[in-house]
């Protein structure tokens, strides 16, 4: 009950902090608010409407980072086969855009991008987790605030 309620207020959040920015929601994007709202591993890359494999937090096999001099945050697999590096310009603040660097890997490359601009959809209070939205990529990363 208690975790529905605060599912339930996420998403409220969320809604009114988008809806503030730009009016309306993309479908991209709710697919992404969905995947990680309602999911243990709420810390992911999802890119199209999928979790890519291999970029799926799991506290007993993942590291997680963060370099406030640089605003790096990372997720790396215990065994470097995995992970994600997203260097923000600025501050992460719900409903701002903020223009980032991006490296990832997938099963077959790395996949590096620079100054891609995300939206900064969400901030959940209990979690830290902070969900970024780029609606020309179709690209979903979640971080996780340090705190």
């Amino acid at each position: 009950m208690k975790r529905s309620l605060h599912n339930i207020l996420t998403l409220m959040l969320a809604a009114a902090a988008l809806v503030s920015c730009n009016g309306k929601i993309s479908q991209g994007e709710q697919i992404f608010i969905d995947m990680t709202d309602n999911d243990e591993s709420q810390l992911c890359v999802v890119k199209d409407g999928h979790k890519l494999e291999g970029l799926v937090y799991d506290e007993n096999n993942y590291q997680l980072g963060y370099n406030p001099s640089t605003r790096t945050y990372k997720m790396i697999k215990d065994d470097g086969s995995y992970y994600y590096l997203v260097t923000c310009d600025s501050a992460l603040k719900v409903g701002k855009k903020v223009k980032a660097s991006v490296k990832y890997t997938t099963s077959k490359d790395v996949v590096t991008m620079v100054g891609v601009k995300f939206d900064v959809i969400d901030m959940n209070p209990y979690t830290g987790i902070i969900r970024l939205w780029n609606e020309s990529a179709k690209l979903g990363i979640s971080v996780l605030e340090v705190r």
